[in-house]
């Protein structure tokens, strides 16, 4: 028997890579657009994140019961595509002029709410591509979460000699190149 290359480990890093990029970058950039673009008190930086997170402390429960019911293929289809799509808005807000704090927040509640979701419907598959060594497999998940975060935050970096416009419109590109891996996982529920 040849084995199958890529695997479906492999699919499942490249979709777990491009989402902590995307998260890396928006960590960066979503300071950015509070402080340096906002020119908003520094207060407001910890209230946008917290707005972010708190969706994922509420409805990661409901999360995981969707994931352990619904294909985690389709799932992450309709959720990178969700995320590409709030990025999208995000960046048309700020290219038309038209960012505010109310506009930041109502963002970071709707990807809040994708992450909730993202997260469960990812690690579903973990068991589903790990093969017999779930060690390994959650070792290089691992590795590639951090690496790929480190790197999107120096990626959004970048902002301050290409823009603010180009690094939103990277992340978004990023965030819908992660539709490209979950068919090829395997399939669940």
């Amino acid at each position: 028997i040849t084995p199958q290359f890529p695997t479906p480990y492999f699919w499942f890093l490249a979709g777990t890579g491009t989402w902590f990029m995307a998260m890396g970058m928006q960590g960066v950039l979503f300071s950015w657009l509070v402080v340096g673009v906002l020119r908003a008190e520094a207060q407001w930086v910890g209230i946008t994140q917290s707005t972010m997170m708190l969706p994922s402390v509420l409805l990661t429960l409901l999360g995981g019961a969707i994931a352990d019911r619904y294909d985690n293929r389709l799932l992450l289809v309709i959720l990178h595509v969700s995320s590409g799509f709030l990025s999208l808005g995000l960046l048309t807000i700020v290219t038309t002029g038209h960012l505010s704090m109310g506009s930041l927040l109502i963002y970071a509640a709707c990807m809040g709410t994708v992450q909730a979701f993202v997260m469960p419907a990812r690690d579903a598959q973990l068991s589903q591509v790990a093969g017999a060594n779930m060690l390994r497999a959650v070792t290089g998940m691992t590795m590639t979460q951090w690496s790929m975060q480190v790197l999107g935050s120096l990626a959004a970096a970048s902002a301050r000699w290409f823009g603010t416009i180009p690094t939103l419109g990277a992340q978004s590109l990023i965030l819908f190149a992660g539709v490209w891996p979950a068919p090829r996982l395997p399939q669940t529920s």
